[in-house]
């Protein structure tokens, strides 16, 4: 598999701000002009997963999310796919792949092998350093640990008190999970923060930037009105290449819903 370079910024939710209001977080990583989305056939062990739905769950995420933005604005979102066999990328970097603005990889389940929490579905990473090459980057797991409850109930002398446990079994996420995590993680991709619920308000809207899901339930797979609003303010309603500068670290629900 491509390999994660340690030295990227690792995605994290909640900067720390006093919200008055839900609020819809920004990244400031904003892509310069039509980003070229690069997926990268995972190793051997995953890569019947893969092909059997994984790929087309890819795509089409990407395809969505431009699809969606164009008929939203009427702007520029195209984005161009490139496509890469697991031989021609093991062992080779980002860097290796000037043309790839968005990279994707794959791994089996996460152990806690990256720098992330290992409860984590998928997480994004971003190099914006070198002005030749700004990329993102996106690892999606395809699979994630299940809690099994264990019901310990003691009949006469036991040595252990009655209770439960939970054991954690790996389990192989739905398509639909699968394409929930892209299209999440696409999200952040392209700038867009993670979706910050005031608790003490029922005020919430709908979003596809929602820090958690559940992995082993049907999910909409619906791109909020709120996402496509804050993509428009991050680059501008003509799309990619239209905007300078950098947007707010946050903008407030109410200033996302028409």
């Amino acid at each position: 598999m491509i390999q994660i370079v340690l030295a990227l910024l690792i995605l994290t939710s909640g900067l720390n701000f006093a919200y008055a209001e839900d609020v819809l977080e920004t990244l400031r990583m904003v892509h310069k002009d039509n980003p070229t989305v690069c997926i990268f056939e995972p190793e051997p062990i995953i890569q019947e997963r893969f092909h059997k739905d994984v790929f087309h769950s890819t795509a089409d995420s990407v395809l969505i999310w431009g699809n969606e933005m164009t008929q939203y604005t009427g702007g520029n979102w195209y984005m161009d796919i490139k496509y890469y066999e697991y031989e021609h990328h093991a062992d080779k970097l980002p860097t290796d792949y000037p043309e790839c603005n968005i990279l994707i990889v794959y791994d089996k389940i996460n152990t806690g092998d990256y720098s992330v929490k290992e409860t984590a579905l998928g997480f994004t990473s971003f190099d914006f350093s070198n002005s030749g090459h700004q990329y993102s980057m996106i690892l999606v797991f395809l699979e994630a640990f299940e809690e099994i409850p264990n019901i310990n109930i003691c009949i006469g002398e036991c040595d252990f008190e009655n209770g439960v446990d939970f054991e954690k079994n790996p389990r192989s996420l739905s398509e639909n999970a699968v394409k929930k995590i892209l299209l999440h993680e696409f999200g952040h991709a392209l700038s867009i923060g993670h979706y910050v619920d005031d608790v003490e308000k029922d005020n919430n809207e709908y979003s596809m930037m929602y820090p958690s899901m559940q992995p082993f339930s049907e999910n909409s797979l619906e791109i909020g009105q709120i996402d496509k609003e804050i993509l428009k303010k991050i680059y501008g309603a003509d799309g990619f290449g239209g905007l300078s500068g950098h947007s707010p670290y946050h903008y407030k629900i109410s200033e996302l819903v028409r």
